[in-house]
């Protein structure tokens, strides 16, 4: 492994200094858990455009937007994919209670191969893998007594350069569809301590995005998704283990699957492009009905 060069690390890291963020358009103010998820959602949009601009990193292939509400001095993690010889920007924001988020990227020992463990709110860790592997990514919450809600994104040396409108164009369609489903069914975004609620990925034409291992607690859930404006019509499948569980196949960019479930962490998410004249970006959550 390779830790990234002084120049690198100062590139990203002085990308971050100063950094204003402005929040997209909100469509769920209203909606508490969706107004505080899009503020961290917004967070880290602004830390990714800025070392976009200043780098040839861009979004990484499959799923690289993750979500959560974390509870003080809590983590979370996901098991990613690395290749070697590449060059990759692990990102972290939260909403506007967040103090201190740090980042971790561990190898399968446990060794630690990056890290940004610095004070602030806007983590980055960076690091170029020797060999092909798979690594623990942990987003971690300090310095506070309330819950914050978090992401994190993924970006690759050579990735998908995300144009800032179609990452708004998903963030309205999404949040303005929890919201609608929200004042239906009294639903918040899952919260099970350790879990995402919240995921995202670059699409193409006849291609899907997965969350592989999505653990669940007992009872009513709501799995959704909705992308940019180019992604005219996607599906959704909701698995346990190999088995369909549920899915919505009607031809609009906005499927909605209804589950009632056992505890399991054995369920998979699948958003399928059906539909586009080409790539675009979605978002996939999920939600707990109380």
């Amino acid at each position: 492994m390779h830790v990234a060069t002084r120049s690198m690390w100062l590139m990203l890291s002085l990308a971050l200094m100063g950094l204003v963020v402005a929040p997209a358009a909100a469509q769920a103010d209203d909606w508490t858990p969706g107004h505080y998820m899009e503020q961290a959602l917004s967070t880290v949009k602004g830390s990714v455009l800025s070392v976009m601009g200043d780098s040839d990193l861009g979004l990484d292939e499959g799923t690289c937007v993750f979500g959560a509400l974390l509870q003080p001095e809590s983590s979370v993690s996901v098991e990613y994919e690395f290749e070697r010889g590449v060059t990759y920007a692990v990102l972290g924001g939260g909403d506007e209670d967040a103090v201190d988020l740090d980042i971790e990227i561990l190898g399968p020992g446990g060794e630690v191969l990056a890290v940004d463990n610095e004070p602030d709110a806007v983590p980055i860790a960076v690091f170029t893998p020797d060999s092909h592997m798979q690594a623990t990514v942990v987003l971690s919450l300090y310095g506070q007594e309330v819950p914050s809600f978090t992401a994190m994104v993924a970006l690759r040396e050579g990735g998908r350069q995300v144009p800032e409108g179609s990452m708004d164009q998903a963030m309205d369609a999404f949040f303005e569809l929890c919201a609608s489903q929200a004042s239906d069914t009294n639903a918040i975004f899952h919260e099970e301590p350790g879990h995402w609620c919240l995921y995202g990925a670059i699409v193409e034409p006849g291609q899907s995005a997965w969350v592989r291992s999505l653990p669940l607690q007992a009872g009513s859930h709501i799995l959704l998704g909705a992308g940019d404006s180019d992604l005219t019509d996607l599906d959704l499948f909701f698995y346990q283990g190999d088995d369909l569980f549920g899915d919505d196949t009607l031809p609009d960019a906005i499927p909605v699957v209804f589950a009632d479930t056992g505890h399991g962490s054995n369920f998979q998410l699948e958003l399928s492009c059906a539909s586009a004249p080409t790539w675009g970006f979605a978002l996939m959550g999920v939600l707990d009905v109380p």
